[in-house]
């Protein structure tokens, strides 16, 4: 968490600033910031893969995409300062 919190409050800081909404992007940040943060920690995972290493990618690139899910669904849906005003046309007389 320590790793990916500055990178996550920046890029989520531009998706509310940008107004960006789409649950793909959200997603993808997600699992980018658990990619790097492990790559990170352990440089050389991917030189020697064996099932457990499998596995334990697996369930960190899931909960990654289910931690874009749960902040899409609190934030990221509603993401900009600036919400799209629905304008109603004025009635002829």
């Amino acid at each position: 968490m320590v790793l990916t919190l500055i990178p996550a409050a920046i890029l989520n800081g531009l998706t509310e600033i940008f107004g960006l909404r789409p649950l793909w992007l959200h997603l993808l940040i997600a699992v980018l910031l658990a990619a790097c943060a492990g790559l990170l920690l352990a440089p050389d995972w991917f030189s020697a893969m064996n099932l457990d290493r499998w596995l334990i990618t697996l369930a960190i690139l899931l909960s990654a995409l289910v931690a874009g899910i749960v902040y899409w669904a609190i934030a990221g849906r509603m993401a900009g300062f600036r919400h799209k005003e629905v304008s109603v046309p004025a009635m002829p007389s």
